[in-house]
């Protein structure tokens, strides 16, 4: 466009900003494979911006194109401000290429919903009904008896819930396991759903821990450890 240098700069900012804008929407919503198209088509216009072949790569890896994701790398492989998050990405890819980060846990489809099988403090087998919109995983008072002392005490919190605010209580479990995953020190609201037909909600709390992703065609869920540095 024949700008001056700061209309340039201004520009550029605008576009990063709706960019950002744009991922964090359409990672909200899932939709991975039109996020690949964007950073594609950014990189066409943009070839120089080194974010965009790490922004690729990353999410060219959520759709498990690895051999993809290495051969956007290289955009990005001579610039020496993203040498941490180049690094972080090729290891990444190597062990997800050996099958030592994914983890794929089997789900039950019930209606509109899914069920995570789980097993509490080695001991106690649940089924957790997967809720995106939960901000803490949450477990029926009633099941909490079966765990421990210290499943029952917490400090008191108020919770949303389909019915209005409901009070529980903020626990901390020792384990929790699903499929192949094992998780220590997990917090969990524990209180009472008399009118909910599962044993509580899995919740924000623990998926927030993973890129997560619903294979609905083989009714898995699929988590993948987050990167730290994009």
């Amino acid at each position: 466009l024949q700008l001056d240098v700061k209309d340039e700069q201004r520009l550029l900012k605008k576009i990063y900003a709706m960019v950002e804008r744009i991922e964090k929407q359409l990672m909200a919503e899932q939709r991975i494979d039109r996020l690949v198209d964007i950073f594609r088509l950014l990189i066409s216009l943009e070839a120089e911006n080194t974010l965009y072949y790490l922004r690729l790569s990353y999410w060219l890896i959520q759709v498990g194109d690895l051999f993809q994701a290495k051969e956007a790398l290289i955009g990005a492989k001579n610039d020496i401000r993203y040498q941490g998050a180049l690094r972080e990405l090729q290891d990444f890819i190597a062990q997800t290429e050996n099958g030592q980060l994914n983890f794929v846990i089997p789900l039950i489809r019930a209606g509109e919903h899914y069920l995570v099988t789980v097993l509490l403090n080695e001991d106690v087998e649940v089924q957790l009904m997967l809720d995106t919109g939960a901000t803490k995983t949450v477990l029926k008072s009633v099941l909490a008896d079966q765990l421990s002392e210290s499943a029952t005490r917490g400090d008191l919190i108020s919770m949303n819930t389909a019915n209005g605010q409901a009070k529980g209580r903020l626990v901390t479990l020792r384990s929790l396991q699903m499929g192949g995953l094992n998780l220590t020190d997990i917090e969990m609201v524990v209180m009472d759903l008399p009118s909910f037909k599962y044993d509580g909600l899995l919740g924000m709390n623990i998926l927030n821990k993973y890129e997560f992703s619903i294979d609905q065609a083989a009714n898995q869920l699929i988590l993948r450890p987050r990167l730290k540095t994009l």
